[in-house]
């Protein structure tokens, strides 16, 4: 069995003692020797200040365990089909995120397993770094044999339905939603989990399990999403070959 460990929406400043506080109490309940991924916003505003990407990389690595980390809107930008564009994503901020950390997506091999996390932002920027992430999910997808796929990503394919209009900045826009949707037919890929929502929330659409992890940093000040729990906490993944099991813990 591999443990692992996905926390959301941390929302990192060296200032912001309050959400040190959330993060420190995840890490707490998550316990020694588990896989730490990382599934975006762990800054505050890293889309345009270098100092909350460092904070919270310095934060990243005093754990002990390996860390995965893929980018969210506040660290990044937001990707051309967000109507909320004042940090719209850019070769700049983009450049900054991966000077800090290394990549801005992730592919972790487990026994009867493969987890891989995506930059969202990239969908619809129409990039070169664009086609080549699609390019590498369907490969996995393609050529995953006996293993299973989890994919991670900061936002949410839909709200409410696979087929609802485009939910303002809140979940994946069309096409890239669709895209995603029929790359899993069939139970291809077994789990899209994200966060950005700052709910705890799992359903079933087909064969694919959806889960909303909710943020370290702060329970959603909005109103419940579909019978979404309003909490802050994280997600605790226990995968064997084949199987897995998940629970979310508060903090």
């Amino acid at each position: 069995m591999v443990r692992v460990v996905q926390f959301s929406d941390t929302h990192l400043r060296a200032s912001q003692w309050r959400h040190q506080r959330g993060f420190s109490r995840a890490v707490r309940r998550a316990g020694p020797g588990a896989h730490i991924l990382v599934t975006g916003d762990l800054t505050v505003d890293g889309a345009d200040h270098d100092s909350d990407l460092r904070a919270a990389q310095q934060r990243f690595a005093r754990l002990d365990a390996p860390v995965h980390v893929i980018p969210g809107n506040h660290d990044i930008g937001e990707e051309p089909a967000s109507p909320r564009q004042m940090q719209p994503i850019s070769v700049q901020r983009r450049a900054r995120f991966l000077d800090i950390f290394g990549s801005d997506r992730f592919d972790l091999a487990l026994p009867g397993w493969r987890l891989i996390g995506l930059n969202v932002h990239l969908f619809g920027t129409g990039w070169a770094e664009e086609e080549a992430q699609w390019a590498d999910l369907e490969q996995a997808v393609a050529t995953r044999g006996e293993s299973r796929i989890a994919v991670f990503l900061h936002k949410p394919l839909f709200i409410e339905a696979p087929d609802e209009p485009e939910a303002a900045s809140w979940a994946v826009a069309a096409p890239a939603r669709d895209r995603l949707l029929d790359l899993a037919i069939g139970g291809a890929i077994a789990i899209f989990a994200s966060g950005h929502l700052h709910q705890a929330l799992t359903r079933t659409l087909d064969e694919t399990l959806h889960v909303w992890v909710p943020a370290t940093a702060n329970a959603a000040n909005t109103p419940r999403t579909h019978g979404a729990l309003l909490m802050t906490g994280a997600a605790i993944w226990d995968f064997t070959p084949g199987k897995f099991k998940m629970r979310f813990v508060q903090t």
